[in-house]
């Protein structure tokens, strides 16, 4: 399995001395070294040891590791031992940049910026709340192609200090067609790193 599989894709880590989580995303990674991004900079310190779990195209990954660094939002890890790689559990979440469209609801039409997709959803930021179970349509141009979908929403919360709003949406790809675009733009991301 390649390293190169888990570049883009959402970690979980959890600090070893008292459990506590957190979500980041692999920006790089190595036999040794792994560099992590978070949305905020996270509670943790040089020598903290954390496990860690991330979910690639082929399989999850989990090892345990030790920060060496933290510079803001990165932390800088250090393998403690070997990759253990696992069936696959979950879809992976590959990270999204730079990708604006909009979302239709109740008859209005907001921006939105994605954030990441998955096999069956994508994450998205927009500055209204959009309830729980509410059907939507998106509209998205990225990587030369444009999609028009339908999803619903799986969940919607408040981001830190009034910044807007992180929905989940299930992505409902209900034809052969649609449901190419949307692989063909899920796996544009893949090695976008």
């Amino acid at each position: 399995m390649s390293f190169a599989n888990f570049v883009q894709r959402r970690a979980r880590i959890q600090r070893q001395r008292d459990a506590k989580n957190f979500s980041g995303w692999i920006r790089r990674i190595t036999k040794n070294q792994i560099v992590l991004e978070f949305v905020d900079q996270p509670q943790l310190a040089r020598s903290d040891v954390v496990l860690v779990e991330v979910h690639g195209d082929d399989g999850c990954a989990s090892f345990t590791a030790i920060i060496l660094e933290t510079k803001g939002n990165f932390v800088i890890l250090s393998l403690l031992d070997r990759f253990k790689v696992l069936s696959q559990s979950e879809a992976p979440r590959i990270k999204v940049e730079g990708v604006l469209g909009t979302i239709r609801f109740a008859g209005q039409e907001h921006p939105i910026a994605v954030r990441d997709v998955s096999a069956k959803g994508i994450g998205i930021t927009t500055q209204v709340v959009v309830p729980h179970g509410s059907t939507v349509e998106l509209e998205i141009s990225a990587n030369k192609l444009h999609l028009m979908l339908q999803g619903t929403i799986k969940y919607c919360r408040s981001l830190k200090e009034g910044a807007g709003f992180r929905c989940g949406i299930i992505v409902d790809s209900s034809g052969r067609i649609d449901s190419a675009r949307w692989d063909s733009f899920r796996k544009s991301f893949t090695n976008a790193a």
